[in-house]
């Protein structure tokens, strides 16, 4: 005997929200994606492809099923670590005196920051090393011949 299971198939299209468009009480604007979510559905994965009005093919995740976060720092603002920032990419567009939250990818993270100086992640050293070098203390390491281990 076949058993077949009934589908509901995809959800509708997310809603799309602003600051002037609220979402329908209780779901929230999601700050990054700006699509209405519903509070507290996270963990989930879930997506398809939409074909857009040009032919074109666009990855949708549902909404409903993605975490939303609070917003994050603007770009341009002072960070430390990528979730910090709205667009959650924080980094030096590699001429930067200090790291901020970029815009997007598209600007590279990297510092070019000299040895021994003051680190969060190895793209802010010159030598894409950033460790503790047995100590406590997160710094730009010249070389692999120092340990990036931290006590």
């Amino acid at each position: 005997m076949l058993l077949l299971a009934a589908c509901a198939g995809p959800p509708s299209p997310p809603r799309v929200c602003s600051s002037t468009l609220p979402c329908p009480a209780p779901e929230v604007c999601h700050p990054v994606q700006k699509i209405c979510v519903a509070p507290g559905d996270g963990g989930w994965t879930s997506s398809w492809e939409l074909g857009g009005p040009d032919g074109s093919k666009q990855e949708w995740k549902d909404p409903r099923l993605q975490e939303a976060r609070p917003p994050g720092k603007p770009n341009w603002t002072d960070c430390t670590l990528d979730k910090e920032c709205d667009s959650l990419v924080c980094g030096c567009n590699v001429t930067l005196p200090k790291k901020q939250c970029l815009p997007s990818e598209q600007y590279p993270r990297d510092c070019g920051w000299a040895n021994w100086t003051a680190c969060s992640v190895d793209s802010d050293c010159a030598s894409k090393r950033c460790g503790c070098n047995g100590g406590s203390l997160r710094q730009c390491l010249p070389s692999p011949a120092y340990p990036k281990e931290c006590t």
